[in-house]
């Protein structure tokens, strides 16, 4: 049955909710792919967040001091391999004016576990329960290479630019060899048409350049060909434009890292996911496993698939996934579902925000259904991966989190995230996870594409 009509929406940043159907109770955090919409229900209290990252602020990933060490010579924090902290990475103490200081207390990791980290102090002191922030990340990984060229001669100089900027950044490296890159850095100048690009042909990927026209970047991947849709900033500001472009490129590496997380290959697992996969109805009326959300949109369970079974499957906008756990091992585990969408955003999907971490517990034995609690409903097209971490204290996964790029195209096929992330330089070394805790954590992921296929029947 649908929700009650004195319901109320309102914006907040994390959503979920409680829907109820006939023969199916379900609460479900919706994480979308185009319109990351979820709810949360509370005495009938629902939130809604608007679409595509508009309105979403950037969490800023600030970790407390957890201890203070050998005279204040080494601190430790509370984040470690789990959360993407790497050695050698610059911690610099965070102040509410977001304005690093060249003498602030600052500390360098030097040593990297599971789920917390030790750092040399370099300057300054620190106590407990300061909070820090990332300066300087050092990325473990070979560098994702990138090609930059341009329609047009009179764009040079911006393209010096860029790729002197892009250059900067750890974990990216220039090449003036095209096929040797990962992605290209494309300056184009597009006429825009009814608020698209104006293409030759329906066969040609690229748009035709003028020269009278505004000039964009564009993000293509180098070794694949590219779909009409991309990544695209705006360069009428060149220093905000830029910006933009860096910020894109950053999270793209940050995707690319949480994404490495794993487990060992020869542990053994001891949670199993499964995947629901549910199909949209006209209605749930005399239906069983059937749900009405509160837009009014009913699903039905289509199946329940295995991480391998899900592994590259291909999907259609509109369907909806949830997830049912079961823990094999003979000790309890928090459980947390985390979502890498095409957008870019990094979203935790399970448990929700507002819940304790006693609600990620799972205890042995014990079958949980998430659809009672989670689940993400697919809008847009791309490369989607959902991550489960299970690990036997509670982990914080709100410091993966990250907002979707910023482009002109909102509706675009993004499949860089493939072009860089199945190249050879994607495997974890085992040596790297073998240095951990490894009984103390378990990962388990899949990837699947979003795609326009055959309408549903």
């Amino acid at each position: 049955m649908p929700l009650p009509p004195d319901t109320k929406i309102k914006n907040r940043t994390v959503f979920s909710l409680k829907t109820y159907a006939t023969n199916l109770s379900l609460s479900l955090f919706l994480c979308i792919a185009f319109h990351f919409l979820s709810f949360t229900y509370a005495g009938k209290k629902f939130e809604e967040k608007d679409a595509y990252g508009q309105g979403f602020k950037e969490a800023i990933h600030a970790i407390p001091v957890n201890k203070v060490m050998l005279g204040g010579k080494m601190v430790r924090i509370k984040a470690g391999y789990l959360h993407g902290v790497t050695k050698g990475s610059v911690y610099v103490a965070y102040n509410k004016e977001k304005i690093i200081h060249p003498n602030a207390p600052t500390f360098v990791i030097t040593n990297v576990r599971t789920f917390s980290s030790d750092g040399e102090v370099q300057c300054g002191s620190f106590s407990e329960d300061d909070l820090v922030i990332e300066e300087t990340h050092v990325y473990p990984y070979k560098p994702i290479k990138i090609f930059c060229k341009a329609s047009f001669l009179k764009d040079e100089t911006l393209l010096k630019e860029i790729a002197e900027e892009a250059g900067k950044i750890p974990g990216f490296e220039i090449t003036d060899i095209q096929k040797e890159s990962d992605i290209t850095l494309f300056v184009v100048r597009p006429k825009i048409v009814h608020s698209a690009p104006v293409y030759e042909s329906a066969a040609h990927t690229l748009p035709m350049s003028y020269e009278r026209e505004s000039p964009e970047v564009w993000i293509l991947p180098t070794t694949k060909k590219p779909s009409h849709k991309y990544l695209r900033i705006g360069m009428e500001n060149t220093r905000q434009g830029i910006q933009s472009l860096l910020g894109n490129l950053r999270k793209m590496l940050h995707i690319r890292e949480v994404k490495k997380i794993a487990s060992p290959q020869h542990k053994t697992k001891a949670i199993d996911l499964q995947t629901i996969i549910m199909n949209p109805e006209d209605s749930c009326e005399g239906k069983s496993d059937c749900i009405t959300l509160p837009n009014g949109k009913s699903f039905k369970k289509n199946g329940i698939y295995s991480p391998s079974s899900m592994e590259g499957k291909n999907l259609v906008p509109g369907q909806m996934i949830t997830f049912l756990l079961t823990n094999n091992s003979a000790n309890s585990l928090y459980c947390q579902l985390v979502n890498i969408s095409s957008d870019g955003k990094i979203e935790t999907i399970y448990p929700d925000a507002a819940h304790n971490s006693n609600a990620a517990m799972i205890k042995a034995g014990e079958i949980l259904d998430i659809s009672d609690e989670a689940g993400v409903f697919l809008n847009c097209t791309g490369e989607e991966t959902i991550k489960l971490f299970a690990t036997k204290e509670p982990f914080n996964t709100s410091l993966l989190e990250q907002s979707a790029y910023e482009s002109k195209d909102i509706t675009y096929y993004f499949d860089l995230h493939e072009a860089i992330h199945t190249s050879d330089t994607y495997t974890t070394p085992e040596a790297i996870i073998n240095s951990f805790e490894c009984n103390d954590w378990e990962i388990e992921h899949y990837s699947f594409y979003v795609k326009e296929l055959k309408p549903l029947p």
